[in-house]
């Protein structure tokens, strides 16, 4: 578009175009300068636009992928706990290594149906 106005602009100076006055010349050139000035502006705030959106986009994923991390260390704060507790040097109940992995798995799907509950999962 601007191509074109340049042509006429150059036929114009150099005397070709009998069709324009040089009075409405300088109207003419305000005019398409103006236009081209909204036009890059146009498609500045296009552009801007779109690096938002982008921008968005990768928060929303972040947002996504902290929910997930949030979820399994929620899942994984039981055993953890129980281990700790079994891992101590005090006397503790008497309980074998599967009955303590048993409970562990139980607590843990507990809290998951919780979670569920609540709409994490």
């Amino acid at each position: 578009m601007l191509k074109a106005d340049l042509e006429v602009v150059r036929e114009i100076i150099s005397g070709k175009a009998k069709f324009v006055k040089q009075s409405d010349f300088d109207a003419y050139i305000e005019d398409r300068l103006l236009f081209a000035i909204d036009s890059i502006d146009t498609i500045r705030e296009s552009l801007n636009n779109i690096s938002n959106l982008h921008l968005t986009n990768l928060s929303h994923r972040m947002n996504e992928s902290m929910h997930k991390l949030t979820v399994i260390g929620s899942l994984l704060l039981i055993p953890t706990v129980i281990a700790s507790l079994f891992g101590m040097n005090v006397a503790l109940p008497p309980l074998d290594f599967w009955t303590i992995i048993v409970i562990s798995v139980i607590l843990s799907m507990i809290m998951a149906a919780i979670l569920k509950k609540i709409g994490w999962i």
